[in-house]
Parts: C-alpha cells; structure tokens; sequence
C-alpha cells in the first residue's frame, strides 16, 4: 500500500466549514515545489505554499519508514496491514 496515497489530513474550509482531504504525498510534492519563484504573496493564493505547511517532511519520511517495517513484519506473520476507517470518525 503506498500511505503516500492513503494517508491523508481532513481539513475544512475556512469559508464554506466543507471538508477536504490533502494527502501525504501531495503535501511532500508541495514541499518541493516551494521555492520555484511563486509570486504568490500567501498561502490563499497558492495551494502548495499551505499545503507544504501542514506536516514536517521528516515526521512523513519517519511515517512511512515505519509503515514499511510494520508492513514486512505483518508479511512475516504471514499477514497483510491494511487500513479502514473506524466505526466513529464520521
């Protein structure tokens, strides 16, 4: 499973109260599209300047690398780790 894809923050929005979801990979790829000559003067004018805020690059990177080690140890058990949504969150 790649968690760069399944893993997402829900967020609303400011104005409407509406929830959107940003994943994990999509909050890296703004990372690092950070510094390429955005004019923009604030994150409501461009996407990837707020969206590159929400996590630590680091904190993602450590994420996915225990991921990946629960992932083999589920495969060792003969297993596979997979994700569902609790009964509760909506």
């Amino acid at each position: 499973m790649d968690v760069l894809k399944s893993v997402a923050v829900e967020l609303p929005c400011n104005q409407c109260g509406q929830r959107y979801q940003v994943t994990l990979g999509q909050i890296l790829l703004s990372q690092d599209a950070l510094g390429h000559d955005c004019l923009a003067r604030g994150e409501t004018e461009c996407e990837p300047l707020f969206e590159a805020g929400l996590l630590n690059q680091e904190l993602i990177g450590a994420f996915v690398d225990a991921w990946k080690r629960l992932e083999a140890a589920a495969r060792a058990s003969g297993g596979a780790l997979r994700v569902q949504e609790a009964p509760n969150d909506r």
